[in-house]
């Protein structure tokens, strides 16, 4: 391999048509784990969708579940050890 910048663009240029450039756009970590709530077929009829709060932490943490939970409109309850999230911006009606 030559030095300087052509070395590097033919270098670069290898390495992707040898695959090994196949995902230079990464999702942020948890992102897939976030689409596989919002995705679900529970979410997707607007119902309501629950999850461990320990899994949450685990996964994305509390902070970026309440941002997406936010952006999208829906509703979250914190039931102890667990987050219910109704996935339809209605009104929300909680029956003590």
């Amino acid at each position: 391999m030559g030095g300087g910048a052509g070395g590097l663009k033919e270098a670069l240029t290898r390495a992707r048509y040898a695959g090994g450039m196949k995902n230079l756009t990464r999702k942020p970590v948890g992102q897939d784990w976030l689409d596989q709530i919002f995705c679900s077929q529970s979410a997707l009829r607007g119902g309501a969708v629950r999850r461990r709060k320990a899994d949450v932490l685990r996964e994305v943490g509390l902070d970026r579940l309440e941002l997406e939970v936010r952006r999208r409109g829906f509703h979250m309850v914190d039931c102890g050890t667990d987050l219910v999230i109704s996935c339809s911006g209605t009104p929300l009606r909680i029956i003590y």
